[in-house]
Order: structure tokens, then sequence, then C-alpha cells
């Protein structure tokens, strides 16, 4: 489901729900598979159970930040700073299945021609001028799009290195994108187009989100569906 369907005015409690599954937990949290009491629509979901008491100054804002963007998720300035492929979803086992990310704890805001520094994420997912410690705009995320599509495609991470610097002299000295000969032979032209294009080196360079979507690649997937 997404943020539009779960909009805080319905002022729900913890008691309206029925948890009926442990699925992780933490020193601080547990998340349970629940369903709403007396929603038919909410009968499948995930439901976190946070300890206010246990949780640091510093979590507590990072659980702020986390429920305001949660709340805003269609936001179209949000980047994620992670890319975990274990935070993506799926919502179905059918062709029609959506992408879901199930985690928003270091995503932040940046309006058009901000940058930010921080450096955080999983390296093998992160765009080069983050590895390289440079500053950077909502470009980091078309790259960790980019990296998880190769990923998805072959089996394996785009670039790789036993260290972030070893990691960063592979991406600059690349002369391609390693894919496998048997995708090759199978990808369509504008799959891999689209892919090659969201891993440019140079941001500049690299695909915009009103770009991915204008992609013929989309533009087709979506005619034909």
């Amino acid at each position: 489901m997404n943020s539009s369907e779960i909009t805080p005015k319905n002022n729900w409690l913890i008691s309206d729900f029925i948890l009926r599954e442990k699925i992780s937990e933490t020193p601080f949290s547990t998340v349970w598979k629940a369903n709403h009491r007396n929603n038919p629509d909410f009968k499948d979901v995930a439901l976190k159970k946070i300890t206010l008491s246990k949780l640091t100054p510093n979590l507590k804002a990072s659980l702020d930040c986390e429920i305001h963007f949660l709340s805003t998720v269609n936001h179209p300035n949000i980047i994620r700073l992670m890319g975990f492929f274990q935070n993506i979803l799926l919502s179905s086992c059918d062709s029609r299945t959506l992408l879901k990310i199930a985690d928003f704890g270091l995503s932040r805001v940046l309006h058009s021609g901000d940058y930010a520094v921080t450096v955080c994420g999983s390296p093998l997912y992160m765009a080069p001028e983050m590895l390289g410690f440079q500053r950077y705009d909502d470009k980091v995320d078309m790259w960790s799009i980019g990296a998880i599509l190769f990923e998805l495609l072959n089996g394996y991470p785009p670039f790789n290195g036993r260290t972030n610097v070893q990691l960063l002299k592979n991406i600059k000295a690349s002369k391609g994108l390693p894919f496998s000969q048997l995708i090759l032979q199978k990808i369509h032209p504008d799959c891999f187009d689209m892919c090659s294009r969201l891993l440019y080196v140079n941001p500049a360079n690299r695909l915009s989100v009103e770009e991915i979507y204008c992609h013929r690649f989309f533009v087709q997937t979506k005619e034909g569906l």
C-alpha cells in the first residue's frame, strides 16, 4: 500500500489492530504482521511497535523524520541515501506487482538546486560522487536505481571492490558495464539503454526522474499493459 492509503487522518491506535505474527525485533521495537479490527482493506499490514522510553534523543529525532517521510512519500524531492536491495519488496507474486520501499530511515528532502554531503548507505549502490566525498544532488538516487536494475538483470552488482576506495577506482576505470553475455543476448535494447544511462559516472549526464518516466522502455511497457 502507498502512503496515500494510510493517511494520518484516521488517528489509528495500536489497539485498533490485531497483532498476528512477530516478524522482527530490536532492542527498541518490534514489527508485527497485523490486521485492522474493523477495516478489511488492511488485513495484511506490517505494524512497527516502538518503545519510546528506550530511545535516545537522536533516535527520537530520527523516528520523527521517518514518520514525516512516510506520510509524504509521494513528494518528488525525496532522496533515499540508501540502496539496500533487501529494503525493496514486491506487493504480490504476479506480473503486475508493485515495488515497495520498506525503510525510509535515512531519507531526506532536497529542493531544486540543493546539495548534500552526508555519506551513508550501502557502498555497492552508492554513486561515485558520494563515494568520493563530493557534494551531490538527487542524481545519486538515479545511480542507485541503475545499480539495482543492473543487479535484477544480472544477479550481481555492476561494480565491486574490497574497499570503498577500490570500488570507486573500479567505477572510474570501467570502460562499460559488465553485463552477463547471457543477459546481453536477451535484454531489450531500451532496457539496456536506460540501465547504462542511469550508471553514467558524471551525474550531469545521468538520467533524471522525468527522463526515466519518458524513456522508451517505460513508454513501451505502459503501452503494452
